[in-house]
């Protein structure tokens, strides 16, 4: 009987798995996930976090999807590396899972600011559910959050921030939003989007210095010299490979992990 693992439990590792136990009816398939919970709606995340659906609607399988498929689901499983040779994983527990055929779909991780007082309270990202959770519980009306990051996660906490009540503002590094990627007409309206939801644009403007008292974000120092209050700066700078476990796998990568047509890496038997 083959081993499938499969790391990670997002829409590509879910979908993996389903489609393996199509081909193969006598397999034995383990997702390994470093969540909490099964398999959920990312993009619906915003709307919990407003208060327009509450958690059960998050969830993206019914809860006999993993008996039924006959799928191991692993929560709160965080891989630590891979023994290639030996095909297995290491687990940060101390623990090991042999495998006799391996998908890394591990996804990314919110990049990280580098900016002094980016480790506050009170500086946060939106990538799992108990991120969905920790922010709404600190929001509140008339909280002042701030946004930095052009893109779909930025906007989403802004809306999400501003339908549950709190005063937002949009930092945008340049003179409109998202020059990389939008044209004028595009970016004109989605700025026009954000400011019929009340949200306050201010152009030019990035983050040099979070300040704060007792470990609780106070403050931002902007890159134009403005101190300005804030209650909660949602980043939204893009994704980065999580993929830190693969160093000393022999597995190639660069910006991600490196596969052929096949989605194939370099080493026979491990795919991503």
């Amino acid at each position: 009987m083959t081993h499938y693992v499969v790391i990670g439990n997002g829409v590509a590792g879910t979908k993996a798995a389903t489609a393996i136990r199509g081909v193969d009816a006598a397999a034995e398939i383990t997702i390994l996930s470093a969540d909490d919970r099964p398999f959920y709606l990312r993009p619906k995340l915003a709307d919990f976090i407003a208060g327009k659906i509450p958690e059960p609607a998050v969830a993206g399988k019914q809860p006999d999807f993993y008996t039924r498929n006959g799928i191991k689901l692993r929560l709160n499983t965080l891989v630590a590396g891979l023994d290639t040779s030996k095909q297995q994983i290491k687990l940060a527990d101390g623990t090991s899972v042999s495998y006799d055929s391996l998908l890394i779909a591990s996804g990314g991780r919110p990049a990280k600011p580098a900016f002094p007082g980016s480790d506050l309270d009170g500086v946060v990202t939106l990538k799992t559910f108990a991120d969905a959770q920790a922010l709404k519980a600190q929001l509140s009306r008339g909280k002042r959050v701030m946004i930095l990051g052009e893109g779909l996660l930025g906007l989403e906490m802004a809306r999400a921030c501003r339908e549950a009540g709190a005063e937002v503002t949009y930092l945008l590094r340049g003179e409109r939003f998202w020059p990389e990627v939008l044209d004028d007409d595009s970016a004109a309206l989605v700025e026009r989007r954000l400011q019929d939801k009340s949200i306050v644009l201010r152009p030019s403007s990035g983050v040099s210095e979070a300040l704060g008292s007792a470990g609780r974000l106070r403050y931002l120092i902007l890159t134009d010299g403005a101190t300005v209050p804030a209650d909660l700066l949602c980043v939204g700078i893009g994704l980065v490979p999580d993929i830190d476990f693969l160093q000393g796998s022999g597995i190639a990568a660069g910006r991600g992990v490196i596969v052929d047509e096949a989605l194939a890496t370099n080493l026979s038997g491990v795919y991503a």
